[in-house]
């Protein structure tokens, strides 16, 4: 009887692996040599590049810490200034003793950060006050009271929230304080709104109109919030921060997931507020249009993607409550600027000229913070709509003012096969989920975002369509 030979494997790797054993063997094992080589040689050139710039990221980290509560010391001092003459002319230049303004600490104490504190919490009770008492007015003109009494219900209403405040504040420090950053972006949000509804009363008494302020509005003002640490200064209450999370998975409630793989491992579903649609397009209106300028040598366009940015990151975030964390960029826009991220890495700004549409960071990586900051310039004060869209969250400043914070609904690119599939809205430039009115003043407006991305996905998508005259 015959001895049978197995049949020979078709598979072309499977017969050279049979002929050549030691062979291929050699052959992997060196490879699997070089790859590990060239991983450490990549490692050992970050190491040596963060040892060389070490002393500049340490240098350009505090110039940015000096620079941010230096602007939102100026921010709180530019909003009392304004708050003082927004209540002279509704009250008259002479103010009773319980009005009269309270000195703030002297400025030279600022460089305790205690006394720091202490003078930018003053700045915003003056501010708190003042408005305290145009609503005093307004209430004693609308239910027929005295002077006195609406001010002591305004007071006694003030009275309760700052006992809310207090006991936040208690439980803060017991877990461990609160830096002073975060205080200063707080204080410098809570005088904004303040300041907001001040002129809003004042726009009232002068106008007889009830007046919306819309993200944007008012920035003639001179104050900004160049922090943003969690609801927007120009938004009210309208704007919440997104949670993160990225794409939907199975489970999570949505009935759609990305089924594609992520390097993001062990975290729960992200759960959505709501569905978001990009919304419909006119082709037979839409003009696309790309530059970072308005009116005379700008796009003739109705929809102008802004394509011209300086870009940095990837910054290092766990999850989506990096949103709330202040990084240098967000402090200080200093493009000479060099800093610590991801891995280690050292970051400097990049220029990117002519982006395609939509704006994806050159270096792509997931639970990464990235900035980016344009400048636009327009031939005249004008009213505008912003769209925007990020995958997954972000927050966009105009002329160091929060005018917008990405939701938290499932948007229209958490889809199996991500923003790419999207063609048609990419060739529209409609990656688009919400549209924010603002005023861009004549010549220069200066644009910052922040933008997380947790897995798969990331892009920033800002567009630029006119507001029509008189609307």
């Amino acid at each position: 009887m015959a001895l049978q030979h197995p049949p020979r494997p078709h598979d072309p790797l499977l017969r050279a692996l049979r002929r050549h054993p030691f062979l291929i063997g050699s052959v992997a094992l060196h490879a699997a040599a070089l790859w590990a080589l060239s991983q450490w040689q990549d490692h050992a050139f970050a190491n040596a590049e963060l040892r060389v710039n070490q002393g500049r990221i340490q240098a350009h980290t505090q110039a940015a810490e000096q620079q941010g509560v230096r602007r939102r010391m100026d921010s709180l001092k530019a909003m009392k200034a304004l708050a003082e003459r927004i209540e002279r002319s509704q009250a008259g230049s002479e103010a009773t003793p319980d009005e009269a303004p309270r000195p703030a600490p002297a400025a030279s104490a600022a460089a305790d950060p205690q006394a720091l504190l202490a003078q930018a919490r003053e700045l915003r009770d003056s501010i708190q006050r003042l408005e305290q008492q145009a609503q005093a007015r307004q209430m004693a003109e609308l239910l027929k009271l005295s002077p006195e009494e609406a001010l002591a219900k305004v007071k006694q209403q003030a009275a309760e929230a700052a006992k809310r405040e207090a006991a936040a504040d208690v439980a803060t420090a017991a877990a461990g304080g609160e830096p002073v950053m975060q205080a200063l972006n707080r204080y410098e949000q809570q005088a904004q709104e303040a300041l907001e509804r001040l002129q809003a009363q004042q726009a009232r008494q002068q106008q007889g109109t009830s007046v919306q302020h819309a993200a944007g509005a008012g920035q003639g003002a001179g104050a900004g919030a160049a922090g943003g640490a969690g609801a927007g200064a120009g938004g009210g209450a309208g704007m919440q921060a997104g949670r993160g999370g990225g794409q939907g998975s199975a489970g999570d409630g949505t009935g759609v997931g990305d089924g594609r793989r992520a390097g993001i491992a062990g975290e729960a579903p992200r759960v959505y507020d709501g569905v978001q649609r990009t919304p419909a397009v006119d082709d037979g209106r839409l003009r696309l249009g790309s530059g970072n300028a308005l009116g005379a040598g700008g796009a003739w366009a109705n929809r102008v993607h802004v394509d011209r940015w300086y870009l940095i990151g990837p910054f290092h975030a766990p999850n989506a409550e990096a949103m709330n964390r202040l990084y240098p960029p967000e402090q200080w826009v200093d493009l000479d600027g060099v800093y610590l991220g991801k891995g280690r890495r050292v970051l400097r700004w990049q220029y990117v000229s002519s982006a395609a549409y939509p704006l994806m960071p050159p270096d792509e990586a997931e639970q990464a913070i990235y900035y980016g900051y344009a400048e636009l310039r327009s031939d005249r004060a004008r009213t505008v709509w912003l769209g925007l869209g990020a995958d997954d969250d972000a927050k966009l400043w105009l002329n160091d003012r929060l005018v917008w914070i990405s939701g938290n609904q499932r948007k229209a690119w958490y889809t199996d096969g991500g923003v790419q599939s999207l063609k048609e809205d990419i060739r529209k430039r409609n990656l688009i989920e919400q549209r924010v009115r603002v005023t861009l003043r004549p010549g220069l407006n200066t644009v910052l975002f922040k933008l997380y991305n947790n897995p798969l996905d990331v892009f920033f998508s800002l567009v630029i369509e006119p507001m029509p005259e008189g609307g």
